[in-house]
This record gives C-alpha cells, sequence and structure tokens, in this order.
C-alpha cells in the first residue's frame, strides 16, 4: 500500500522484531512474532501478487510464512522442506530471470553431502521436494544477486569435501539468462 518498512528479525528468544518507517531513521520494536526457530527468515522474497514469503528453519525444517500487510502479521508457519537424514536449513529463496519459478538454496547442517534445493511453480504454495545442488554450489548461508549483465552471482562459504577451498567464501556466476 505504498508504506516502506524496514525489518529486523531475531532468532530468539520466539523471533523478535524491530521496524523502521523512516529509512532507518527511527527503529520502533514490534511484538515477537511467537515462533520458535534455529535461525529467523533467512530470506523474504517478493510475490507477484504483493505479498511477502520468509523462509526460516526449525531444526530439522525449513518453514515459511506470509505477510499480505509489509510484515506487520504473518501466516501460521507451515513446513516446506523437511529430508531424512539430512538437516536443510539457512533457506535463500529467489525467483528465475523470467519471473516464473522460485529457487531455494539451502544449507545441508550435517555436511555430509551436498547442499539442498527446491523449487516452486506458484509462487510458494508447492515446493518441490528438495534434491542436491551441483557439486559447485555446497556450501553455508548462500546469498545472490542478478548482476548487470542477468547473471546471478550467489555467495556462500564452501563446504564441498575435497574442495581446495573449503570453509572459504566464494562466488558462482550462473550463465547469462536467455543463454
Amino acid at each position: 500500500q505504498g508504506k516502506e518498512r524496514l525489518w529486523v528479525f531475531s532468532g530468539q528468544p520466539r523471533m523478535p522484531r524491530i521496524v523502521s518507517e523512516d529509512k532507518g531513521k527511527t527503529w520502533t520494536e514490534m511484538k515477537p512474532l511467537g515462533i520458535e526457530c534455529t535461525m529467523t527468515f533467512c530470506s523474504v522474497p517478493r510475490l507477484k501478487d504483493g505479498s511477502y514469503v520468509g523462509l526460516y528453519h526449525r531444526e530439522p525444517q525449513v518453514l515459511q510464512m506470509q505477510t499480505t500487510d509489509g510484515g506487520v502479521s504473518w501466516s501460521e508457519p507451515r513446513v516446506v522442506a523437511e529430508v531424512q537424514g539430512k538437516v536443510p536449513c539457512e533457506p535463500f529463496a529467489f525467483r528465475s530471470p523470467d519471473g516464473k519459478e522460485l529457487c531455494c538454496l539451502m544449507r545441508e547442517n550435517t555436511h555430509q553431502g551436498r547442499s539442498l534445493m527446491m523449487f516452486s511453480l506458484d509462487e510458494g504454495q508447492t515446493w518441490s521436494r528438495p534434491q542436491d545442488t551441483p557439486w559447485g554450489l555446497t556450501g553455508d548461508r548462500h546469498m545472490g544477486v542478478y548482476a548487470p549483465d542477468k547473471r546471478l552471482v550467489i555467495a556462500f562459504r564452501d563446504k564441498a569435501h575435497g574442495s581446495s577451498t573449503r570453509d572459504h567464501r566464494l562466488h558462482h556466476r550462473g550463465q547469462q539468462a536467455g543463454a
């Protein structure tokens, strides 16, 4: 509704939060969301209808909540990723270059294999079953942006077994959209 808000969420206790409606000049403490979590929202992508979906984890699951009022209120959490024998966490969701799909990269917290990824073609209403990422995206705390040349640049801490850059921060550049 044209109201710009900056939010800071914390994991404990029970997802407390503060908000600024003046571009960070002043901050107001809001009532905690009251949600148990291991780590608060790792990404909050905007959906086509203007709402936002917040993804977070509470071991051993990744959950999501949705807000239609700019973060003031949130839906009840629902589990969107759970993988037997693995611990998905730190979900980073982003939109495909054509805008039709959401992808979510997740750390695999046992570090016994590759990171995980899942996809949604319906704005986060449903997600595919989590699957292993390519070896080159195995790591922790994925974050990404689109570069001016339309390539997606994803930064993360390398956790791939046998990698010469293990435990270093890396970036992975995809191909240009449409290439």
